[in-house]
């Protein structure tokens, strides 16, 4: 007979090799994130996406599946579905994009609806404090899929997991805080200068467990990508990037950090700019330099070696 061990070792692995997008946008559901410096840094993919457990691809999927139950209930009470969680509906503006979870309707109002489920204490601090205070992220999000939806309100549903208690909130519309998040990712998609730390030291709790944390701080080698190179350009219409050298959006030869990011993360000082050689030369906190770029510059492979070894 085969063993309990081999299927759960087959299950994990089809969960592990199961291939996964990267979002070549500023996303509605991380946009009300605490730190907008992580939202920067992981938009121009100066971090490798964060990998996950197949335990935590497995609590994920949960979730969704979650969402026809709520959908299911909504549209047994009388609601009626203007927009299904199936469908997964959104929007696009530049950087900045979004699927919603739904739209319904009742007694001639309409509400972006948002699914959530929670674990046993993540749905305590809901109950006491609502989702505003307690999960800023789904507020976030809901106030921007209901402004995109022109919803008259918003209902918030979320599920304990441990036990099936529900926990509702409907709530007007917030399109000051939609166009402040909207703002928000305006500024993250076309602004070349990383935003300030979230905190000075990397042992800060709000630091603890980000992925950006070790190129935040500039203790591990940025992930070398087209979007984080000094020779790209950006169109915050479409939400594109394009290479200033006619190349394809593939990491070559030519890619030369943003100098602004690289300063930032690795503690150093802009000292000179070659624009003519796309040169840039920094000054280390040691008093050395590190020129990069042009044709006797370092490349950036190089560059992480030295600011990493």
């Amino acid at each position: 007979m085969i063993k309990a061990e081999q299927i759960q070792q087959e299950i994990d692995a089809m969960w592990s090799e199961m291939p996964r997008e990267q979002r070549d946008y500023i996303g509605a559901s991380e946009i009300g994130h605490e730190c907008e410096r992580y939202l920067w840094l992981k938009f121009h993919r100066c971090v490798w996406p964060e990998q996950f457990e197949p335990r935590m691809l497995r609590l994920f999927n949960r979730g969704h599946r979650e969402e026809f139950q709520f959908e299911a209930m909504l549209k047994a009470i009388g609601f009626k579905v203007l927009d299904s969680c199936q469908g997964q509906g959104g929007f696009k503006r530049g950087f900045f994009a979004g699927h919603w979870d739904g739209r319904v309707e009742r007694d001639g109002l309409t509400y972006t609806v948002e699914y959530k489920t929670h674990s046993e204490k993540s749905f305590s601090l809901l109950s006491l404090n609502g989702v505003k205070e307690s999960k800023p992220q789904h507020y976030a999000q809901m106030c921007v899929y209901a402004k995109e939806q022109g919803s008259d309100g918003m209902i918030y549903m979320a599920v304990n997991k441990n036990n099936d208690d529900l926990h509702i909130e409907v709530i007007p519309r917030d399109d000051a805080h939609a166009d402040e998040m909207a703002a928000r990712a305006v500024r993250i998609g076309t602004d070349f200068q990383p935003p300030k730390k979230i905190a000075k030291s990397v042992t800060d709790y709000r630091c603890k467990f980000c992925n950006a944390k070790p190129v935040c701080h500039g203790m591990k080698a940025m992930r070398i990508d087209c979007r984080n190179c000094a020779n790209v350009e950006k169109d915050a219409e479409t939400g594109k990037f394009k290479c200033e050298l006619g190349r394809e959006l593939v990491p070559c030869e030519r890619h030369t950090f943003n100098p602004l990011a690289l300063a930032d993360c690795y503690g150093m000082k802009i000292d000179k700019v070659d624009p003519a050689q796309k040169q840039i030369t920094f000054l280390r906190k040691d008093g050395t330099s590190l020129k990069i770029g042009g044709d006797d510059g370092l490349h950036s492979d190089e560059v992480m070696t030295i600011l990493c070894d």
